[in-house]
């Protein structure tokens, strides 16, 4: 007796739900960019208004993304799409609405404390909702970057020039940042036995997280940057550069690296007082075993750093721009990692907003509440599309394009 096939038109379809709803679900991506446009619209129709609002709706819906993730990953065991949510909760964390510059603007500087606060408590949810343990790097380097993009709008406000300010105020935060990682690695952990540590696509994703970090720290710097001035930049590069050094293996390689960000110093930068004390700070901790030559530089070093105080051209920085913007899509190519390449448009739209190139359709607040709720809805259709298509049965459902087998009970008949 023939056993019936299934309906083959209801396994695609299911299929296709899958692959769109559970490995790829393009839900949660829109409502982050409906949530991300609703922002930025009502931002720039209500004016300084609408900061506080804003902010909380913000933290409203991360809180949901936080909450919809630990859900699906700890009660509905689908991994795969809480893991989406993370990654795009990881991207909110970063302040892609620049808020924060919003927040100083207005001298809500409570609000800003609050932030930084609500960050650390955000990351504690996270490693619930993901059953990880988190070292004592990753707060210390995530909370201090989240503290160093709270500041920075802050010092933007102060004073008649606060590029004197500004300027030597990020240098030292990336260098503190720096050393602060080198010397407490962040280090995640999952708690999951179905999981471990050593998972390639937990590996994967944790780096992920990391450079989506890396790279909303770096927007921050640059959104002060343009606020305040080229001549802001070149002090964090020379700290940029001055952390490898405690990291050399070798004699010779420091020297080359504390040249090099001494001539870098000394060609774009204002400000040689602040990396001559970065220089200083940097041989002072990598002397411990190392000739007393180190030591001594390190002692020169603060002491020029007492009696010095020290522009950067704009276009040697959009040719160094247009380089790594080259390497980075050269790279991108060769990995084909075509994931990174709506991140990187958005960022680039959101880049061209932010400067006014770009500008929003007419009726903005209209339209600002209206991606607001779709957003949300989105997010909520999205959560319950993967808790209900399971991906397993698709995985576990024969290939309907392999050849037919007969069975060893057909066979005995």
């Amino acid at each position: 007796m023939e056993t019936p096939r299934p309906d083959s038109a209801s396994h695609a379809m299911h299929a296709l739900l899958v692959h769109w709803f559970v490995r790829y679900n393009p839900l949660f991506q829109a409502s982050a960019l409906c949530v991300l446009g609703g922002v930025l619209m009502l931002s720039r129709g209500m004016g300084p208004d609408a900061d506080v609002g804003l902010t909380l709706v913000l933290e409203l819906y991360q809180w949901l993304l936080i909450g919809a993730a630990g859900l699906l990953y700890r009660r509905w065991l689908k991994r795969r799409p809480a893991v989406f949510l993370g990654i795009i909760q990881a991207v909110y964390m970063g302040d892609p609405t620049l808020q924060l510059a919003s927040l100083a603007s207005s001298g809500e500087r409570v609000v800003a404390v609050l932030w930084v606060i609500l960050f650390a408590a955000k990351l504690r949810a996270l490693s619930w909702a993901f059953r990880l343990n988190l070292s004592a790097g990753v707060y210390a380097v995530a909370v201090g970057g989240a503290g160093l993009a709270a500041v920075l709008p802050q010092l933007r406000v102060l004073g008649t020039a606060p590029g004197t300010l500004c300027a030597p105020v990020i240098a030292w935060c990336v260098l503190g940042l720096g050393l602060l990682a080198l010397r407490f690695p962040p280090r995640m952990h999952s708690r999951d036995p179905a999981v471990g540590t050593d998972n390639a696509m937990f590996v994967r994703v944790s780096r992920a997280v990391w450079w989506i970090w890396a790279a909303a720290g770096a927007f921050q710097v640059w959104n002060s940057v343009l606020a305040v001035g080229l001549d802001t930049l070149a002090p964090a590069v020379c700290a940029a550069i001055l952390i490898t050094v405690r990291s050399a293996d070798d004699e010779a390689r420091i020297w080359t690296r504390v040249a090099m960000a001494l001539a870098f110093a000394c060609i774009y930068s204002n400000a040689e007082g602040s990396v001559l004390g970065m220089t200083a700070v940097v041989l002072l901790l990598s002397s411990s075993n190392r000739p007393p030559r180190v030591l001594v530089a390190s002692v020169l070093a603060g002491f020029a750093a007492l009696k010095l105080d020290g522009g950067l051209a704009a276009g040697q920085l959009a040719v160094a721009g247009l380089v790594c913007a080259s390497v980075l899509l050269l790279l991108l190519w060769r990995r084909r990692a075509w994931s990174a390449v709506p991140p990187l448009v958005l960022f680039t739209v959101h880049a061209a907003w932010s400067l006014g190139l770009v500008r929003g359709p007419a009726g903005g607040l209209e339209w600002g509440v209206t991606l607001l709720a779709v957003g949300f809805l989105m997010l909520v259709a999205g959560v319950f599309l993967s808790s209900r298509i399971s991906l397993p049965e698709v995985d576990a459902e024969p290939n309907p394009m392999a050849a037919p087998t007969t069975s060893a009970a057909a066979v005995a008949r």
